[in-house]
């Protein structure tokens, strides 16, 4: 009667311990399957992120470039207007201006002197 006793817990612990390994092993297999998956799910990102900064950084260079156009353009109308005020045939035309002119371009600069 004992040795059955004995028997039995031993079987009842066996089953137990079997148990409690096979819940372990699926729940770490369970969580090994969800940490691969933030890992891809980071690397696709990481990779998305690169793209989009490269991206911007093109778009970046692109504005610089066309800004440095439009700044030289300016530069050289600002050049050829100031060679035109300063050359010797505009001192001989000039005149005092109407008051109308001076109002207009007041206006058109924004109220500054």
């Amino acid at each position: 009667m004992l040795n059955r006793i004995h028997m039995y817990i031993f079987i009842i612990t066996v089953i137990c311990s079997g148990y409690v390994y096979w819940k372990h092993h699926i729940e770490a297999q369970a969580l090994m399957i969800f940490n691969q998956k933030q890992i891809e799910q980071v690397a696709k990102d990481a990779e998305i992120f690169k793209e989009k900064m490269a991206e911007l950084e093109s778009k970046q260079q692109e504005a610089a470039v066309n800004l440095l156009k439009q700044n030289e353009d300016v530069t050289k109308k600002l050049i050829s207007l100031d060679t035109y005020l300063s050359s010797a045939d505009t001192k001989k035309k000039d005149k005092p201006s109407s008051d109308i002119l001076k109002n207009t371009i007041y206006e058109l600069t924004g109220n500054m002197k």
